[in-house]
């Protein structure tokens, strides 16, 4: 009776902690923080809404060309339906700020605009408005004058602090209280960034009368705030320990100030608020969630419970968008799929991620964005593992290999929307590891390599000893700007699978004169021999790489490209023409998920949607559809039309229009600009031709290595610490090893 008993409760023991690691999993997968989603909902009639969003408990404020308008809140922070109303005395201000009863702050000045690119701000007022728009006082500010790097369209000069306003004022920030009196000054200069393009400086507002003072600097990828906390008749800058966002690389996100809290949307898609009684950025939502994009412009609290978030759109109006919070267990009940991205998600994937959420009734997509590595090797043998996974150029090889991914041609076969052969099969290649596709890839860019005709000819297709025999004829010149390693992948790769690697028998001939000649030659040619993925300083290589991502690029570099530039492509082992090729938005299905038919859901969904970009920047799509359609664009004319008909030139021809125009720094640094009216049949043709003549840089998981290896192992013959023969055995035992674990 007692084992019974016993085995009873280690029974319920297991089933507790069986359901405990369940609900764990669920939790880690549920949409939403801290069980709270804030779902978003467009606001009508908001296009004409300006910038600088601000409110109090009463208005909405924002400006529209450099007027303050408002507009009523009604109970809970819901912006009314009343319409807009200008604020009387505002026209012609820099900046503003608002306070909890209504007063609105102006400030006015003389600006200068300076040949260095910086801006001056001279004299100017400070001028108190209450809510019906009488003056309460006017500061004068003669005397005094600022200089920026320069100055956003919402420049954060101003920012109120309960009873008091503040100014930053170049090296200085002034504090005023409520009757117009200057009651205390914050030395900054010792802090401020540097006086460039790349910095910017500003006030930002906080809860309970809290002003901080925000300093970034892009070219030192350094970003601090300070709190303006009084001591006596002066202001000190005290600085935040940004503890939440460690390791965060902050200058990509955005800081934005409310009354109600301090914000930061970071570019990992979460928006987080700042708690001042713990020095600490706590986690407040997910824009995923809410079907939001990360890159808001503006955003900021109406109520404890709603948030609004301002987008500009392509045309200069806003989307402003009514965020409320909710409790998870008040939305509509979905199943969770993670979608695992390393650094950031795509604005692709993000814009498919939010259309399929909004579209599907069974599934909800959440974006985790990570940082480390070993994050996602631990997860994708977990028993609770992303169900999708961003493919990158590294990790398509780790994870496909080791079959933790799922294949998808199985997918293909059984769906009534794709087809394997709707995409091309170039760009596919990249994903197919050991016969299996593992991502599907939406759209790609084709490289080349250019250089003078005079000196490299004008034919693509060439030969190791072909570039050999030309640094020949120019012994000071090097082979790009690029170091050892990329040299060797894109000139010598090929040539050295094929001469020094017998992957038939398994050996390898590393430990050969020709071999210890090859790389010294390469190292005498290369920018830089001892640090890799790096670009030299080298103002005339021989070659330069260009990416061809669209028609316009391959009328521009290849087949328009004048007198002085030629595409030769890369060499090959049998002097072929051979181009690079490299795929973008390729998503794969873990293995191990347990919603594999959600996922495939949603990369059917991102990858049978879409239309063909025909912009000059736009990348090349995977699916041939979209491609065709993208070519018949090209080869189309436009023609300028008159009271119904087309216009004719002097020569009696029909004047077309141009479809792509662009400003772009040629080979020798000069600005140019290029514009086509369209392309010619043959000219689209030679662009699929380039496109089946492409490969991957790293197709194969072995040459990768292989290269790999041999730059490492040569920077110890290039600082001086061994020797080429000493080098070239090391590199011989590692490869043969190596190549007989792959034999």
């Amino acid at each position: 009776m007692k084992k019974q008993i016993k085995l009873f409760c280690v029974c319920c023991v297991l089933l507790v902690w069986a359901a405990f690691l369940t609900a764990c999993g669920r939790q880690e997968h549920q949409r939403g923080i801290d069980g709270c989603v804030y779902e978003g909902e467009l606001l009508t009639d908001t296009a004409q809404w300006g910038i600088n969003i601000k409110n109090n408990n009463d208005w909405l404020y924002y400006v529209d060309y450099g007027t303050l308008y408002r507009i009523p809140l009604e109970e809970g922070g819901m912006p009314g339906k009343t319409g807009r109303t200008r604020v009387p005395g505002t026209e012609g201000m820099l900046d503003y700020a608002v306070d909890a009863e209504s007063s609105v702050y102006c400030y006015r000045a003389a600006r200068n605009e300076r040949n260095s690119g910086t801006v001056e701000l001279e004299g100017g007022t400070l001028t108190r408005y209450d809510e019906d728009g009488s003056v309460e006082y006017s500061l004068s500010l003669e005397g005094r004058h600022a200089v920026y790097a320069r100055l956003s369209a919402v420049p954060g000069l101003l920012a109120a602090g309960g009873n008091r306003v503040f100014l930053l004022m170049g090296d200085e920030i002034l504090a005023v209280d409520g009757e117009g009196k200057l009651i205390g000054e914050a030395d900054v200069s010792g802090i401020r960034p540097n006086d460039d393009d790349y910095s910017r400086e500003r006030l930002l507002e906080g809860e309970d009368g809290r002003v901080y003072y925000l300093t970034e600097s892009l070219d030192q990828n350094t970003c601090r705030i300070y709190e303006l906390v009084q001591e006596g008749s002066s202001f000190s800058p005290r600085i935040l320990s940004m503890k939440g966002l460690d390791g965060k690389d902050l200058i990509t996100g955005s800081f934005h100030g409310s009354g109600r809290g301090m914000l930061y949307s970071g570019r990992n898609g979460i928006l987080y608020c700042y708690i001042p009684a713990e020095d600490t950025w706590k986690e407040l939502l997910r824009w995923g969630d809410s079907n939001l994009d990360r890159s808001v412009g503006e955003v900021g609290w109406l109520s404890e419970d709603r948030l609004f978030a301002a987008y500009r759109d392509e045309g200069y109006g806003n989307d402003v968008y009514l965020l409320e919070r909710k409790g998870t267990d008040e939305i509509p009940e979905r199943q969770e799929l993670l979608l695992a991205c390393w650094d950031s998600c795509s604005e692709k994937l993000e814009d498919a991620v939010r259309r399929f959420n909004r579209e599907s009734e069974l599934y909800h997509v959440t974006v985790h964005v990570y940082e480390d590595e070993t994050w996602l090797d631990a997860k994708l043998v977990s028993s609770n593992p992303p169900d999708m996974l961003e493919l990158l150029t590294l990790n398509v090889e780790k994870y496909g290999g080791k079959q933790l991914l799922e294949n998808l041609d199985t997918y293909l076969d059984g769906s009534s929307k794709l087809r394997r052969e709707d995409f091309l099969e170039k760009p596919l290649e990249r994903y197919i590891i050991d016969g299996r596709l593992v991502g599907i890839p939406s759209e790609f860019v084709c490289t080349t390599l250019v250089g003078d005709p005079s000196e490299t000819g004008i034919q693509a297709g060439w030969t190791l000893e072909d570039l050999m025999a030309l640094t020949e004829k120019f012994p000071g010149r090097k082979l790009s700007k690029r170091d050892f390693l990329w040299n060797l992948e894109n000139f010598c790769g090929d040539y050295i699978m094929d001469t020094f690697i017998d992957e038939e028998s398994g050996t390898c001939h590393f430990d050969s004169e020709e071999f210890r000649e090859l790389i010294q030659w390469l190292g005498a040619y290369s920018v830089n021999r001892t640090q890799q993925d790096t670009f030299g300083e080298e103002e005339r290589p021989l070659f330069y790489e260009i990416a061809v991502c669209n028609i316009f690029d391959y009328l521009r570099h290849v087949s328009r490209s004048g007198e002085d530039v030629a595409s030769v492509g890369y060499p090959s082992a049998d002097g072929s023409p051979r181009y690079g090729i490299g795929a973008f938005n390729a998503v794969g299905i873990v293995s191990k998920s347990r919603h594999k038919d959600g996922a495939w859901q949603f990369i059917e969904s991102f990858l049978s949607q879409g239309e063909a970009g025909c912009d000059a920047l736009a990348s090349m799509p995977v699916r041939k559809d979209l491609l065709e359609d993208v070519l018949e664009y090209a080869v189309t004319p436009e023609y300028w039309m008159h009271e119904g008909k087309i216009e004719q030139g002097q020569d009696g021809n029909p004047l077309t229009k141009p479809k792509w125009s662009m400003r772009y720094e040629d080979l020798s640094g000069e600005m140019v600009e290029a514009s086509y009216d369209y392309a010619t049949e043959e000219e689209t043709a030679g662009l699929l031709e380039l496109i089946s003549q492409a490969k991957s840089k790293s197709v194969d998981d072995l040459q990768a290595h292989v290269m790999s290896i041999i730059a490492q192992e040569a920077e110890s013959f290039f600082s001086g610490g061994k020797s080429m023969e000493e080098v070239s055995k090391i590199i011989q035992n590692r490869v043969s090893v190596m190549v007989q674990e792959n034999w």
